[in-house]
């Protein structure tokens, strides 16, 4: 991978980065926010189910944002767009797509057969 590549994967995770930090803030500006008066039972649950989502979706952009300085982990060592199973080039159009990749498109697709396996044992 040539070092201008490297250097737009590493724009395009700190983008990736920053949108995610944002969402979170806007997602915890969200929860912030007090009810004070619940008219009822029914809307009191859909607060609650409300609450449930934001802090679900929290819990999906903290994921994103470690996978994230994984990548740049990978970046830093000079892995980066190396599969961590096989230890090949993992496909550039991959990375445009997901740049947090860390396997190759065979080593994820065997991962999700194994994990399909287990689930039906």
């Amino acid at each position: 991978m040539t070092d201008r590549q490297l250097h737009e994967f590493r724009w395009s995770l700190q983008e990736l980065l920053n949108e995610s930090m944002t969402r979170i803030e806007e997602i915890n500006s969200s929860l912030r926010q007090t009810y004070e008066f619940c008219a009822d039972e029914n809307e009191r649950g859909s607060l609650e189910n409300d609450k449930r989502r934001l802090l679900a979706q929290i819990e999906r952009e903290r994921q994103t944002i470690q996978e994230i300085y994984q990548a740049l982990n990978r970046i830093d060592q000079g892995k980066y767009g190396i599969c961590t199973a096989c230890n090949r080039q993992i496909n550039p159009s991959r990375l445009e797509i997901f740049p947090t990749a860390g396997f190759c498109i065979k080593c994820m697709q065997l991962m999700e057969h194994e994990n399909r396996n287990r689930a039906w044992r």
